[in-house]
C-alpha cells in the first residue's frame, strides 16, 4: 500500500541506513528529488576513498545505468547494476533504487 500510494504521488524519499536504522534523509516530489541527492552523494565521495559501489533497483533501470556513469569514476571496478525482485518493487513502488557505497 505506501509503494502505491507514493507512486500515485510521485513522492520521492532518499533514506539512509545506519546501524539497521532507515532514516529519511531527503524527501520530495519527482526526479528533481534524486537528482540533487546523487548530486550531493557525488560532491562528498570527491573527499573519500572509494572500495566499491552497487546498485540495485526495482521497476525500470534508467535511472540506475545513469547513476552507474556517473558513479563510475569513484571506484577502479565496475559497478554491478540488479534488479531486486517484486517483493521489493510491491512495498517500495516502481522504480525503487538501492546504492550500496563501502569505503576503504
Amino acid at each position: 500500500m505506501t509503494g502505491l500510494i507514493s507512486s500515485l504521488l510521485n513522492i520521492r524519499v532518499v533514506m539512509q541506513m545506519t546501524n539497521h536504522t532507515l532514516t529519511p534523509i531527503v524527501k520530495g516530489r519527482g526526479a528533481k528529488t534524486f537528482k540533487k541527492w546523487l548530486d550531493d552523494l557525488k560532491e562528498s565521495l570527491k573527499e573519500k576513498e572509494v572500495e566499491e559501489i552497487g546498485i540495485s533497483y526495482a521497476g525500470g533501470p534508467e535511472f540506475a545505468n545513469q547513476m552507474k556513469e556517473e558513479l563510475q569514476e569513484f571506484v577502479e571496478k565496475p559497478i554491478p547494476v540488479l534488479e531486486t525482485g517484486s517483493i521489493i518493487q510491491t512495498h517500495t513502488g516502481e522504480n525503487a533504487w538501492a546504492v550500496l557505497v563501502r569505503y576503504k
